[in-house]
C-alpha cells in the first residue's frame, strides 16, 4: 500500500510532498505547494473536514481521520482515507500539520 505523505504549513499549503501523494492527487509537488489542499476536497466532504480540523486546531485532539473524495485536475474523483496530525511545540503552539493519505477508491467501489 502506498501512503501519500504531505507536510502542510498553517495556511494549508504543502511544504513537502512525497511521490505517492502526487500520484493520488494527480498533481506535482510544485502544484501542491501552490494551492490550499482543502480546495481539492469534493464540495460534499468539505464541511466534515473543516469541522474536524477546527476541533484539532483548538486542541480538542491531536489528529483526525476522515474518508473523503479528492478532485484531480482532470475532474476525476478519488476516495481517500486521510489522517491529519497537528504538530505542536512544547508550549502547545501549532507548528505544522502532517497528512497521510491512502487511496481507497477500489474499496469504495
Amino acid at each position: 500500500m502506498r501512503v501519500g505523505l504531505v507536510i502542510l504549513g498553517l495556511d494549508g499549503v504543502a511544504l513537502r510532498a512525497n511521490p505517492a501523494i502526487c500520484a493520488i492527487t494527480g498533481r506535482t509537488e510544485d502544484e501542491l505547494r501552490a494551492i490550499d489542499l482543502l480546495s481539492m476536497t469534493h464540495p460534499d466532504d468539505v464541511e466534515a473536514d473543516v469541522r474536524f480540523g477546527a476541533q484539532a486546531w483548538a486542541g480538542e485532539f491531536d489528529s483526525y481521520t476522515i474518508e473523503k473524495r479528492l478532485i484531480r485536475p482532470d475532474g476525476s474523483e478519488v476516495w481517500v482515507q486521510q489522517e491529519v496530525t497537528f504538530v505542536r511545540d512544547d508550549a502547545g503552539d501549532l507548528l505544522h500539520l502532517v497528512g497521510q493519505v491512502i487511496d481507497i477508491d477500489d474499496r469504495k467501489a
